[in-house]
């Protein structure tokens, strides 16, 4: 027999008043079958199958997390000639749901407390080896009992929302719906990343995971997962700038302005340290690969005007309270470029770098990334936000086939033309112990000014800078090698800073 189904039109205002009780209110049992995660939200999708006969019926959604958004909350369904006229939402207990049980628990536990008082009056002065074992297992039985009666008080005072959809249909039949509502701040997700360089050194496999965690008083069990980048609020208001007016002061008023100088911050580079070392294998050709793990399924990115939402391609299990669950968001292939790192004023370590775009139709969030050199882990790193197309560096661990030196040469101190003047000069090293060439980028930096009258030159340098990157800080200076195999490249830098004479300088000049 075919059944035809009419769409329910539900663009319904939400009332939050409570529904009235009729001889049609049924109670009906759902699931939750699909779950959006966003950074400080989720959005749960729950459906629903009510056999219901001819006339109006008010369907409850019963026990939903009372912290859920009323305004989020969408309704639809299909159903035998079903009209929704109306959605109501209250919030109640979850005691409405529990009580049946909670009856029947304390019947139980008061028939267990009489059959125990009963055994024992019956062991007498001289109890039986039986007598005595009926007695324990009524002792433990009377314990879960009494435990489960104190789990189901507790949770009839937790509240709860209590979803009702006022629906007329024109005949009997099945009627599945559907309620989809957003709970703000009780889920979120934390990416992290997992990137594997091959021994080539020729492209990075960047695993995007999430570690989902929720505590939304609902367990999600078998759901359908996405993580979406975007973070929804209740309250978006656009920005509104109201007049802005100036005027002069009082002619009699003196107003005295003083130029200051508006501060610059010192330079700085991050120190650099690490405990691991690259593999000899890396970026060597002619190697064996690494044995492929065993492969997971990818999930599915869908991009839209504000966020990407990553599609987990298993059904999940998340409950409510647990530890995180990490799963599967996204798997990319990037291709790359090596280079090595150092800045000797630091440390002497000589980092092995890959250089990727994101090419991924969705910005890398700021986490951590485990690294890993064909299948040998080589320690984490912190990864800031990436948007699309922009380029990235991940750092694999310190390169003991390349060594750098920068030593203190000469500095001296002396009065020129009525100015204190303070030159240092630094000589450098660099050495490529490989069997290959390699491409490495030498970093410094030189002291920023924050003063009138105090000023920095530098030498007439025995190697030019390089060209300055995008996010390098002020006063900060690179150049780029290209080492051929057990080549040695050795250059100079000298640094004049000139101050009033007698003046304290506050800083690091060396």
């Amino acid at each position: 027999m075919s059944r035809h189904s009419s769409s329910l039109a539900l663009a319904l205002a939400l009332v939050a008043s409570p529904a009235a009780a009729s001889a049609g209110v049924v109670r009906i049992t759902s699931s939750i079958d699909r779950v959006t995660v966003f950074t400080s939200a989720a959005s749960i999708h729950r459906t629903a199958r009510a056999r219901v006969p001819r006339g109006e019926h008010q369907l409850v959604f019963a026990g939903l997390p009372a912290g859920l958004s009323d305004e989020s909350v969408r309704v639809g369904g299909f159903g035998p000639g079903a009209v929704a006229e109306a959605v109501t939402i209250r919030t109640g207990t979850l005691g409405e749901l529990n009580e049946p049980e909670l009856n029947r628990a304390t019947a139980e536990l008061a028939a267990l407390q009489h059959r125990r008082a009963a055994a024992v009056e019956a062991l007498g002065a001289h109890p039986t080896p039986e007598a005595t074992r009926l007695r324990d297992e009524l002792d433990a039985s009377l314990a879960a009992a009494t435990q489960r009666v104190a789990q189901l008080r507790a949770a009839a005072s937790v509240p709860a929302k209590f979803v009702t959809v006022e629906v007329t249909t024109e005949r009997e039949g099945d009627l599945d719906l559907s309620v989809e509502y957003l709970v703000p701040g009780a889920a979120s997700w934390q990416p992290s990343c997992a990137a594997r360089l091959t021994p080539d050194g020729a492209h990075v496999a960047l695993d995007v995971l999430a570690a989902v965690q929720q505590n939304t008083q609902e367990d999600w069990v078998d759901v359908r997962m996405s993580v979406s980048t975007v973070m929804p609020t209740t309250s978006l208001t656009l920005p509104h700038l109201a007049e802005r007016t100036i005027e002069l002061e009082p002619e009699e008023e003196e107003v005295v302005f003083q130029r200051v100088a508006r501060a610059r911050p010192m330079a700085g580079t991050p120190a650099m340290a690490a405990d691991e070392r690259v593999d000899d294998s890396v970026a060597r050709p002619g190697r064996a690969q690494a044995r492929e793990p065993v492969r997971e399924r990818e999930g599915l990115v869908q991009s839209n005007l504000l966020s990407a939402r990553l599609e987990i391609p298993t059904t999940v299990t998340v409950r409510a309270g647990a530890a995180p669950r990490r799963v599967l968001a996204a798997r990319a292939t990037l291709a790359t470029t090596l280079e090595h790192l150092t800045a000797p004023r630091e440390s002497n370590a000589v980092f092995l770098v890959a250089r990727a775009r994101n090419a991924q139709q969705f910005p890398l969030l700021p986490g951590n990334v485990a690294l890993f050199i064909g299948g040998d882990y080589v320690g984490t790193t912190a990864l800031a936000g990436v948007p699309v197309e922009e380029e990235f560096s991940l750092p694999f661990g310190v390169d003991s086939g390349v060594t750098v030196d920068r030593t203190l040469a000469d500095r001296r101190v002396a009065r020129v033309a009525g100015r204190d003047e303070v030159t240092t000069r630094y000589d450098y090293r660099l050495s490529n112990h490989r069997d290959r060439p390699v491409d490495v980028v030498v970093l410094d930096h030189l002291p920023v000014s924050r003063s009138q009258g105090l000023t920095v030159q530098t030498t007439p340098a025995t190697r030019s800078f390089s060209p300055r990157r995008e996010g390098d800080a002020p006063g900060v200076v690179r150049w780029n090698h290209h080492l051929a195999p057990a080549a040695s490249e050795r250059w100079a830098l000298g640094v004049i800073v000139r101050s009033p004479p007698r003046r304290t300088v506050n800083g690091e000049l060396d």
